[in-house]
């Protein structure tokens, strides 16, 4: 089965110079969520590694090129790094941000540099800091939120709030990597929980043995894992 996946399933899109494989069945239940799934939200949820964020942004391009949707929104919480003073602008989250950078190296990976400055001019793609969302309403956009299991339920609540008129959003988290305080509640976790039963939302969960990067980043994971279970905090 794991053969087949890799040889034989590839989705070649519209919007995409290259074929994706999602080379396992999970990826393929998200990518199917993604492409023909009718819920406004759709949650890829699990390990570092597993592709989630790839195949989202593989998903929304090929939407928009597809004309199903204006544009591709992209965003991602600010964490904030060790020694890193909190001023305004970066509790606001509205300020220029480094750390929205791997959202760009996979649209670089998936379209190239050139391909995608021409989608950021013409508007077919936005990358924005999380803050930038407030106040605003995205009609006819395919919004992806990133690194979600860093977002507040404050802020969560007020990002899947931004969806207009035929939209939809994809939302991409590992659970296990949280790097708000610890008294502070995930607003990804708040949110699977209270659309529990509903009807809104998609939930496809990734697993260890998924982990794509690099065979020692599953093992490494495994025993952080394995130290959570014996009630330590997750580490990032």
């Amino acid at each position: 089965r794991a053969d087949a996946l890799k040889q034989g399933r590839a989705y070649r899109l519209p919007g995409l110079p290259h074929a994706v494989r999602p080379m396992t069945l999970s990826r393929v239940a998200f990518m199917e969520a993604l492409l023909h799934g009718e819920s406004p939200l759709v949650f890829g949820v699990g390990p570092t590694g597993t592709g989630k964020t790839h195949l989202a942004i593989a998903a929304g391009l090929n939407l928009v090129a597809e004309g199903r949707f204006k544009s591709l929104v992209l965003t991602r919480p600010h964490v904030l790094l060790e020694g890193e003073v909190m001023t305004p602008v970066s509790r606001a989250e509205t300020g220029a941000d480094d750390q929205l950078t791997p959202l760009e190296d996979v649209l670089q990976e998936l379209i190239g540099h050139d391909e995608l400055q021409r989608r950021l001019e013409h508007g077919q793609v936005q990358i924005l800091p999380l803050g930038r969302l407030r106040g605003r309403t995205f009609n006819e956009a395919f919004v992806v939120l990133d690194e979600a299991q860093n977002i507040t339920v404050k802020k969560m609540r007020m990002a899947v709030t931004r969806l207009g008129r035929g939209s939809r959003m994809a939302i991409i988290g590992d659970p296990a990597q949280i790097d708000l305080a610890a008294d502070e509640p995930s607003g990804l976790a708040h949110l699977m929980k209270l659309l529990a039963g509903a009807d809104l939302a998609e939930t496809c969960r990734f697993e260890l043995s998924e982990i794509i990067r690099n065979d020692a980043v599953a093992r490494i994971e495994a025993l952080y894992a394995g130290e959570g279970k014996a009630g330590l905090r997750p580490a990032a």
